[in-house]
């Protein structure tokens, strides 16, 4: 019996040990169209599966003898340890991030038109100068290219990307609710016309102060709208700033450093501490500010 117990464990050690070893093989663009479809398939529960195994035998070794109930709640806790590692620190902040302070100068327009038939949409302008992350349990991560048939590595989106295509819904629930429905065609009403013809811009000033991020965000429109926003964001948000991109092997050593990330980042634990720990956007509280008016 405990000659198979011991087989048993060693075969979950082996196990534990291929699993970073498979996930980094299959990244690695050696591994070709396979290696792409194997990874889909496998290596976004493989982290979980590792954290999980690790936590198992851990608590294998040091509470042999408790109960199944202790033992399970043994293995979230390290699980949960191992999972998140060094952003532990990050979690009780993120629950007190402040709401953006929002100051309506002069509310800005959105024009109603039934003229152009076309899709709506809303031209915006981004500029920023610090790069932020909306949560800090966001990393690097894959993406794909069905075109060529290829993954690489990417960013995060930042603040900024999350405001603008935020602003952008915001806009279009807004024309709902006063009773102009988009994406009517020529019909009926349609949000917006031409380039120019009902523009947005949004642009976004930080600067650091101590272990803070204070931004300033104005948006404006051609109307002579602006509304100013002020959020105050911790430093560990910030992102190095760097190509939206890096093809999947392009050097080895991003290749490794870009893997490992991946590997020790992409887990359960993580996916909900990323879900629901988010700093809230310049955009967030526009539509109970009274940030827009609607003109035909």
């Amino acid at each position: 019996m405990k000659s198979a117990s011991s087989n048993a464990t060693r075969t979950q050690v082996i196990i534990l040990i291929l699993l970073p070893i498979l996930y980094l093989f299959l990244v690695n663009p050696i591994s070709d169209f396979w290696g792409g479809i194997l990874f889909l398939l496998l290596g976004w529960i493989t982290p979980s599966v590792f954290i999980l195994l690790l936590s198992y035998l851990i608590t294998k070794k040091v509470a042999r003898h408790a109960h199944v109930i202790v033992k399970l709640m043994l293995i979230l806790i390290i699980s949960f340890v191992i999972g998140v590692h060094v952003k532990i620190p990050t979690i009780l902040p993120s629950l007190a991030f402040k709401t953006p302070e929002v100051h309506v100068e002069k509310p800005l327009t959105l024009i109603v038109d039934k003229t152009y038939g076309v899709i709506p949409s809303v031209y915006t302008d981004v500029t920023d100068n610090i790069l932020l992350k909306p949560s800090s349990f966001d990393t690097v991560n894959l993406g794909g290219d069905e075109g060529c048939m290829c993954m690489y590595f990417k960013l995060p989106e930042t603040i900024s990307d999350t405001a603008n295509r935020q602003l952008q819904d915001l806009i279009r629930i807004f024309a709902t609710q006063q009773g102009v429905q988009p994406g009517l065609y020529a019909h009926g009403y349609i949000l917006s016309g031409p380039a120019g013809h009902a523009a947005y811009t949004m642009s976004i000033e930080s600067t650091i102060k101590h272990d803070q991020v204070v931004m300033i965000t104005r948006i404006t429109d051609n109307y002579g709208g602006l509304v100013r926003i002020k959020n105050i964001y911790p430093s560990w948000l910030i992102m190095k700033k760097g190509p939206e991109f890096f093809p999947r092997g392009e050097n080895q050593k991003g290749y490794f450093k870009n893997s490992v990330i991946l590997f020790l980042n992409n887990n359960f634990w993580q996916w909900i501490l990323r879900h629901y720990l988010r700093a809230p956007l310049p955009t967030s509280t526009l539509l109970e500010s009274n940030a827009f008016i609607l003109r035909s």
